[in-house]
C-alpha cells in the first residue's frame, strides 16, 4: 500500500465492482507490526470513500494495542485460527479485543471460532460479525452465505430431540 501505483491499481480493480455489489464489501488489511496506520493506508482510505467500499484492519487477538485508533474504518478483525490456547484464555483475550474496538467506535469480527463456547464468548464480547467450523464450513461463494443466529449453534442438539419425539 505504500507504493502509489500498487493503490492506484487495487482503487481500479475496485472501481471495476459494480456498485450494488461494492456495498456490501469490505477490504480487510492485515496490520504489519509495526503499526497500520500509514500513509499508504490512510490514502487509501481516502480512495475507497467514494466508491464505497468499506476499510477493515485485521489485528492479532493477542496485540489489541496495534488496532488502529483512526475513524473511517468499518470494522477490525481478530483470527483465532492458529493460535494454540485454551478456550479460556481465548475467552478473557476476545473480551478485552471486543471492549477495546467498542471504545475506539470499531465493529468488530473472529475468524477461526471452532467451539459453540467461542462463538457465544465474541458475541458476548460484542463482535457482530463471526467465523470459523463451529459457525458455518467455509464459504466458497458469497451465493452460499448465511446469516447466523446464535440459536444455530444447538441446530443439531434440535434435530436430535426432534428424532426422539
Amino acid at each position: 500500500l505504500a507504493v502509489n501505483s500498487q493503490r492506484a491499481s487495487l482503487i481500479q480493480a475496485l472501481a471495476a465492482i459494480p456498485g450494488a455489489a461494492r456495498k456490501i464489501l469490505t477490504l480487510e488489511i492485515g496490520v504489519p507490526t509495526d503499526g497500520f496506520w500509514t500513509y499508504g493506508c490512510k490514502s487509501l482510505l481516502e480512495m475507497c470513500r467514494p466508491l464505497g467500499v468499506g476499510l477493515a484492519a485485521r489485528v492479532r487477538l493477542d496485540e489489541p494495542q496495534a488496532m488502529p485508533q483512526a475513524s473511517g474504518l468499518k470494522s477490525v478483525a481478530t483470527d483465532l485460527d492458529g493460535s494454540p490456547r485454551r478456550e479460556a484464555a481465548s475467552l478473557r483475550l476476545l473480551t478485552g479485543f471486543g471492549g477495546l474496538a467498542r471504545a475506539q467506535g470499531h465493529e468488530c469480527a473472529a475468524y477461526g471460532l471452532k467451539s459453540r463456547a467461542l462463538v457465544l464468548g465474541a458475541i458476548g464480547a460484542g463482535f457482530r460479525y463471526v467465523a470459523g467450523s463451529a459457525v458455518h464450513p467455509d464459504v466458497p461463494a458469497l451465493s452460499t452465505a448465511l446469516r447466523f443466529e446464535p440459536i444455530d449453534l444447538y441446530a443439531d442438539v434440535q434435530r436430535a430431540a426432534d428424532r426422539s419425539s
